[in-house]
């Protein structure tokens, strides 16, 4: 059997509708709300790399009509220093990344 965290407030209002429940669904909502249970963030974890260490490098094709560009980034880790080349040529861009 599933026990959940948390009902909605409009299933709770079918349920104890059909025992007698004379109001309004927007005032069993704020009745409920108080006891919902608030919702704790995930801690963000960093990844901190000393100087010259890591960088990421991404390659695509970005295709708009006929022809294609494409296009090298590479974004260093420590600066977050960005380096971009575009040209519609693949094998400069190949050479660029090898």
């Amino acid at each position: 059997m599933a026990k959940p965290d948390w009902i909605p407030a409009t299933v709770l209002f079918d349920e104890v509708a059909e025992r007698g429940y004379q109001g309004g669904i927007a005032q069993l909502r704020r009745f409920v709300c108080q006891f919902k249970p608030s919702i704790v963030p995930e801690p963000v974890v960093r990844f901190e790399t000393q100087l010259g260490q890591q960088m990421q490098i991404d390659f695509t094709t970005i295709r708009r009509g006929k022809r294609s560009l494409k296009a090298f980034v590479a974004t260093l880790g420590y600066s977050r220093a960005i380096a971009r080349r575009l040209n519609f040529d693949y094998k400069v861009c190949y050479e660029l990344y090898n």
